[in-house]
């Protein structure tokens, strides 16, 4: 082939790949720019603890641009009491516009800086909350009613969702995934002579389809460990598992699909276990050769046969996670009596300060992947991996 035709040939190649890569460029730089939500009919729960006497809460709106601009751009919000129509078609509610007095906005408007795509925070401050009629739900829409640049109109709307807050309004779905401590103050857990461990979990499914059938509530591997099922016994049967010697029940059983609140109380000098299934008090176990105490301020950087932490959701392999739910996480360093583990609202919360209570992971936070201890002694969990949190409503 002629020389000089290859070249010609790669030269016409090259001047039509820059033309094409500056047409693209320019269309790149000139194509309408936008500002949004970050997601469609975002929705803000405004959840309102009346029992913990709160008046007031704070929303932030956030606002983005799909690129830089080299000036700024303003943006400014406003009040739509026509969309509360849509927010109850789109979440089948039947909220009520919260009305003025329950709310202020400062500054209606926000700024995105010159060569940035994050406006500056709106903040919407909720007044005399303990006024509302709580019988009823409240939502106040905003929406992006002017801009200096266009609009994205299906990302435009964000709802305040004003209501009163239940015991529980939020879970972590467990489902492989798993929580562990870094124990900041590890004393709190360990020699406990005498101890007691509750948690609220939905399961959604046995672990039957896995060859160990097991599924991890909390504890310690090979130490003392709380979980269901085993390769002997029903995947929903409660199985205590402590150093070289295990206990159960035939009537340590959960349903899967419901709200289940458990609680574990476990005594040294007596060396028996006895299981709470909502507040139910069911057979109580002795061990034989195990004597405690538990130790379960314990965590390794790199876990092996003999050496375990404690973990919520895991044991000795990832198969071994809970597929559910889970939420009121507590370790106790005292035997729990039946009229405490029944007195009011126990399943769904109890004080911070409470005498005995020495770890306390309500799974409340709602969002993020660290699940934080309410106690004084600051041993937050975090997840392995990003945690899905779900919105509920306990008790239901």
């Amino acid at each position: 082939m002629n020389k000089r035709f290859i070249n010609s040939t790669i030269f016409g190649t090259l001047l039509f790949g820059a033309a094409f890569l500056a047409a693209c460029k320019d269309d790149v730089e000139n194509y309408d720019n936008s500002v949004y939500l970050g997601e469609t009919d975002k929705v803000e729960m405004i959840l309102v603890d009346i029992e913990a006497g709160e008046v007031t809460k704070q929303g932030t709106v956030r606002t983005y641009l799909a690129k830089a601009q080299n000036s700024d751009v303003k943006v400014t919000y406003g009040v739509d009491g026509n969309l509360v129509a849509r927010y109850n078609a789109l979440n089948g509610d039947n909220a009520e516009l919260l009305p003025a007095e329950f709310y202020e906005i400062n500054d209606p408007s926000v700024v995105i800086k010159a060569g940035e795509v994050t406006a500056s925070s709106l903040d919407i401050n909720f007044i005399n909350l303990d006024q509302l009629d709580y019988s009823k739900v409240y939502v106040l829409p905003l929406t992006i009613v002017s801009s200096d640049v266009d609009i994205l109109d299906s990302q435009r709307n964000i709802y305040y969702v004003v209501k009163k807050a239940s015991l529980v309004n939020w879970a972590v779905n467990m489902n492989n995934n798993n929580l562990y401590v870094d124990w900041e103050n590890a004393d709190v857990v360990n020699n406990l002579t005498k101890m007691s461990a509750e948690a609220l979990i939905k399961v959604d499914g046995f672990a039957d389809d896995r060859d160990s059938k097991i599924s991890t509530i909390m504890g310690v591997e090979g130490k003392f460990l709380i979980r269901l099922g085993d390769s002997t016994i029903p995947s929903d049967q409660l199985q205590i598992a402590a150093d070289g010697e295990n206990v159960t029940s035939s009537d340590w059983k959960i349903k899967a699909g419901v709200w289940t609140h458990l609680a574990v109380t476990f005594d040294a000098d007596t060396k028996t276990v006895q299981v709470y299934i909502n507040g139910n008090k069911k057979t109580e176990k002795a061990f034989q050769n195990f004597a405690g105490p538990v130790n379960w301020g314990v965590r390794y950087a790199e876990e092996t046969e003999t050496e375990r932490g404690f973990w919520i959701g895991y044991s000795y392999g990832d198969l071994r996670y809970l597929d559910g739910s889970m939420a009121e996480c507590r370790i106790w360093n005292k035997v729990l009596t039946e009229e405490e583990i029944n007195s009011a609202n126990h399943f769904y919360r109890v004080a911070a300060d409470s005498e005995g209570l020495v770890s306390y992971w309500k799974l409340n936070d709602g969002a993020g992947n660290t699940v934080k201890d309410y106690t004084a002694n600051g041993n937050d969990a975090t997840a392995s991996n990003d945690l899905k949190w779900s919105n509920v409503n306990l008790p239901e």
